[in-house]
């Protein structure tokens, strides 16, 4: 149906979910992929990083839910008429791959894209986003990074204080931290990071890419 009025579905930016630490923030986001799966959205889980997806296929996997890496050169046919479905996304193909990008942009398909976590350099994730907002000119896409303050990105402004100052406060590990101060915060971080990297090397995860990018 033509829409006289322009209105246009957007492109959702739901708040970080971030917790103390890593193993837990993992679960949660599985546990969440796992329930977004059974409703009307396609479930894209996403990193920059081969270890971080290959880890959360191993723990799709103990809890016996189906996914799969989604192949670029074989895109399945949408919609896909209700069946649950949760694929992992090397995030460096939202920029890269054409085909992607056009599968993106189907009409009448509302993705929700869960990334593993922050990529260090700002200017890379924002290409990904800003691919994903033209795809939400058709139907409504919501997005949703997690992070764990024990994540190395985090380190940058002072993780390590901010989860002293958590545990005085007597919060628990499993308490999610969520606040659009935080997101910028990080955003923040990451420019900063940017700004020092002259030459990036690529890496398989996090920790890798630091050592190879700010080994001091």
């Amino acid at each position: 149906m033509f829409n006289f009025f322009g209105k246009k579905p957007k492109l959702v930016r739901e708040d970080d979910k971030i917790y103390m630490y890593r193993r837990i923030t993992d679960q949660v986001l599985v546990t969440d992929a796992i329930a977004a799966a059974q409703g009307t959205n396609l479930v894209i889980i996403s990193s920059f990083f081969g270890a971080s997806l290959q880890r959360m296929e191993n723990l799709l996997r103990a809890r016996s839910f189906p996914c799969a890496v989604l192949n670029i050169h074989d895109l399945p046919a949408l919609p896909l008429n209700g069946v649950p479905a949760l694929f992992l996304l090397d995030a460096r193909q939202i920029v890269s791959n054409l085909s992607l990008q056009s599968w993106l942009m189907k009409p009448q398909c509302s993705f929700r894209f869960l990334f593993t976590e922050h990529y260090p350099i700002f200017s890379a994730e924002q290409q990904a986003l800003d691919i994903l907002e033209q795809a939400s000119q058709e139907s409504q896409q919501q997005v949703r990074f997690y992070a764990g303050l024990d994540d190395r990105l985090f380190q940058v402004f002072g993780g390590n204080n901010i989860m002293q100052l958590m545990h005085k406060m007597g919060m628990r590990d499993d308490e999610v931290i969520t606040h659009p101060m935080v997101t910028k915060s990080i955003a923040n971080a990451q420019k900063k990071i940017e700004k020092k990297v002259t030459h990036e090397f690529t890496a398989s995860g996090e920790e890798d890419w630091f050592q190879k990018n700010m080994p001091h």
